[in-house]
C-alpha cells in the first residue's frame, strides 16, 4: 500500500475529520506525504475544531538541529504557512506499531494566540516557510 493510501486510510478511521486532503509538504529541501484536515473536538462540554497537518516521516532536519534550540533545550523553531505560524504539536520517532501503523510522522498545527509563538522564549524563534502542493 502507498503511504498516500495508507495515510488516507489511517486519517480516515479517526472520529471527526472533516476537509480531509492528501498533499505533499515542503519545508526546505525535504519533503513529505501529508494529510490536511480539520477535526471536531470536545472537552468537558464544549466542541471545538482543531486544524492539522500530519506528514508521514523524519522530524524536519530544522526542527532537531541543536542551533535551533534555547538554553534550556527547548525548540526555537517554528515554520509559517498562509501568514501564521505552525508549530510541531507532536511526533512519533519508531518504527510502525500496531497503535501506530505509520512509524515516523509529525503533527503540524496553526498557533492560534494573540501572544506571538516565542513571546516567553529566551530567544526568538528561526521562521522556516512551508510550502503545500496537491
Amino acid at each position: 500500500m502507498s503511504d498516500r493510501n495508507a495515510l488516507m486510510n489511517y486519517i480516515t478511521g479517526c472520529q471527526g475529520i472533516l476537509d480531509l486532503k492528501l498533499c505533499q509538504v515542503s519545508i526546505g529541501v525535504q519533503q513529505w506525504t501529508a494529510a490536511r484536515y480539520k477535526q471536531m473536538r470536545s472537552h468537558e462540554g464544549h466542541s471545538y475544531t482543531v486544524e492539522q497537518i500530519y506528514c508521514v516521516g523524519e522530524l524536519p532536519t530544522l526542527y532537531t538541529a541543536k542551533r535551533f534550540r534555547t538554553r534550556d533545550g527547548d525548540t526555537a523553531i517554528c515554520f509559517t504557512l498562509e501568514g501564521r505560524d505552525w508549530y510541531v504539536a507532536g511526533y512519533f520517532d519508531k518504527d510502525a506499531t500496531e497503535m501506530q501503523p505509520l512509524g515516523r510522522t509529525f503533527i503540524l498545527m496553526p498557533w492560534e494566540h494573540a501572544d506571538p509563538i516565542d513571546k516567553y522564549s529566551s530567544k526568538p524563534y528561526f521562521r522556516m516557510s512551508v510550502e503545500i502542493t496537491d
